[in-house]
């Protein structure tokens, strides 16, 4: 009878889910502990944190509650400012935080940072000052570091490998061989390749070029962006521009030119505050109109969610889409509104198949989550699997695998967790426990023994 009345409750609420006109919406600001209701950045770090950068402070949200970073006047190892503009994290996992007022990198134990430093080149100085100026956004490039671009002096790279972080100003490579310092520096990317680039006002789009550390102009048509994101497919940087509000800009890697797409004028004009890029969609923000939508499949513009009426409000800061596929946006005044599909419908995850109901896959004991999201699956005598969750796919380990020297003993698997090392332990009904190496897939066994009453 209890199954009964979970499976029409359920029923009911997939029917209503379908049934509203507006998404499924989780609202998070400061009743939740959000420092500051106006949201101008959001990242997800490699643990699956969620960073919120706002007019007043740095947020970790873990899902649940808020552990808040502010600047504190008298105390040199905080923020440098409350006011953030971006946020990045290295290969090794470190986070930096961009603001107003400067850069840091926040220590592992959460309790500290560490203020990014430069030497200034001015003749009476011979300190290194800590950096004062705006930072417009941050990039990493997994072989060339951290760069920061700044409102007053230009682009900078960050040594991130010192124990007190250093950063050096790169030069613009202006006409008749003349090096430029002071320039602003209103976007920078990583491609895929590795390659950064940069979008300087008034010069326009720029590469640097690894052999002279310089930047050098490739095209100039436009000359001021207020946003810069690059394709997550490494073939195109989309640029935003209020001088041309009405215009969607695509630079292609390859050719070197601008493609533009004029926006439907009946969704424009409006005044751009954000810009956002993935899965061959760039997202809009907008000073009162919400978040449009550019689908390059399609080539067609459209409202996100063609009713706006679930948001508080339609000034929009930031937008991030998490591994999860949630889609989180940072307003104006009303904190962040958290877009999850999930939660209007289930899926079934069916290992085994759909046809065979007595296929032992499909009995599902334990699971546990595992880097990346994915899942780890014990299962009721068909072994243990893991589940790829970007990639859709499984991965069987059964006791009859021959391929492996060392592998599961057992196929009933009571209990599953992944450790830090990554490496997966299974307990079994009857074969003790399995140690699982992901990287050979290899198994090593290790016995339960009972001193009570010495039995195994």
């Amino acid at each position: 009878m209890k199954i009964l009345i979970l499976l029409f409750l359920l029923a009911t609420a997939i029917s209503n889910a379908k049934s509203e006109s507006n998404p499924p919406i989780r609202y998070v600001g400061i009743e939740q502990g959000l420092s500051n209701n106006n949201v101008t950045s959001i990242f997800e770090d490699r643990d699956g944190f969620m960073w919120f950068g706002t007019f007043d402070g740095l947020n970790r949200f873990d899902g649940y509650q808020f552990m808040v970073f502010k600047n504190q006047p008298e105390d040199a190892m905080s923020l440098p400012d409350n006011r953030i503009t971006d946020i990045s994290q290295d290969a090794n996992g470190r986070l930096w935080v961009a603001s107003k007022s400067g850069l840091a990198k926040l220590g592992a134990d959460y309790t500290h940072f560490q203020r990014v430093r430069w030497k200034d080149y001015s003749p009476f100085r011979q300190d290194h000052a800590a950096i004062s100026s705006s930072i417009n956004q941050l990039a990493y490039s997994t072989t060339q570091g951290l760069f920061a671009a700044t409102s007053l002096y230009g682009l900078l790279h960050v040594d991130t490998e010192t124990d007190q972080p250093m950063a050096t100003r790169i030069p613009l490579q202006g006409a008749h061989g003349k090096l430029i310092l002071d320039y602003n520096a209103q976007g920078v990317v990583s491609t895929t390749a590795n390659d950064i680039w940069v979008f300087i006002h008034q010069h326009g789009l720029c590469r640097l070029n690894p052999r002279s550390n310089a930047l050098e102009v490739v095209d100039n048509h436009l000359e001021n962006s207020i946003g810069l994101k690059v394709d997550e497919n490494g073939r195109s940087i989309w640029v935003a521009s209020n001088d041309n509000r009405d215009i969607l800009y695509e630079f292609d890697l390859q050719r070197k030119a601008y493609t533009t797409y004029p926006i439907d004028p009946a969704l424009a004009p409006f005044e751009i505050t954000a810009l956002y890029a993935k899965y061959e969609k760039v997202y809009i923000g907008s000073e009162g109109k919400g978040i449009i939508v550019f689908d390059k499949r399609t080539n067609r513009f459209e409202q996100y969610q063609e009713n706006t009426s679930w948001m508080k409000s339609m000034t929009v800061y930031s937008m991030y889409i998490d591994q999860m596929g949630r889609n989180w946006v940072g307003t104006l005044r009303s904190g962040i509104h958290v877009v999850d599909n999930r939660l209007a419908r289930f899926h079934l995850i069916q290992p085994g198949s759909a046809t065979d109901r007595q296929n032992a896959k499909n009995f599902i004991l334990s699971f546990a989550n595992g880097k990346n999201n994915d899942l780890w699956i014990g299962t009721d005598g068909a072994g243990m699997m893991h589940w790829n969750r970007r990639k859709q796919s499984f991965t069987h380990y059964a006791a009859e695998d021959k391929t492996k020297a060392g592998k599961l003993n057992n196929n009933f698997i009571t209990g599953v967790l992944q450790d830090d090392a990554g490496f997966v332990w299974a307990t079994t009904y009857g074969g003790g426990i399995n140690r699982l190496n992901p990287k050979d897939g290899s198994f090593k066994q290790y016995t339960c023994f009972s001193p009570a009453n010495n039995r195994i």
